[in-house]
């Protein structure tokens, strides 16, 4: 018997970072995307720049949470919220996250109404942090940094 969603799922369209750690190696990858929807329990995390997204999508998962861990933080920088979560499930550039706890239904309908415009634009401090393979030990320095 299959689990079904209860929460209201909203349309989403937030920058967002998802930071995802390795299993066995010191090292975290943060990649750069949107949240495509959004629920008090979960998301959907779209990025073009998934470390795995040249990989067979038949394979994908196995691969996927044999390197990395389900663990993964998110942060959303048009609001600078950030929140624990577990990684349910990866596509080629998407990835199902839960979150570590239930939201309130005023903030996940506030996140769903960010709309991007001229005004309201993700351009990271530190560009060069992103998007790549970084060792767990530099997060803390970058994270003063910036």
């Amino acid at each position: 018997m299959s689990e079904r969603r209860s929460e209201i799922r909203y349309d989403a369209n937030c920058a967002a970072i998802v930071e995802f750690t390795f299993l066995n190696k010191p090292s975290y990858v943060a990649a750069t995307g949107k949240l495509v929807n959004i629920s008090s329990s979960g998301c959907l995390f779209l990025s073009e720049n998934m470390p795995w997204k040249n990989n067979d999508i038949v394979k994908i998962e196995t691969k996927i949470f044999d390197l990395l861990s389900k663990r993964c933080m998110i942060y959303l920088p048009w609001i600078n919220e950030c929140f624990g979560g577990r990684v349910m499930r990866v596509g080629t550039v998407t990835a199902g996250v839960e979150f570590d706890e239930i939201l309130p239904g005023s903030l996940v309908a506030s996140i769903a109404d960010l709309e991007p415009n001229q005004v309201r634009s993700f351009v990271p401090k530190c560009p060069w942090k992103y998007n790549r393979v970084l060792p767990l030990a530099q997060r803390a320095i970058i994270n003063q940094r910036t």
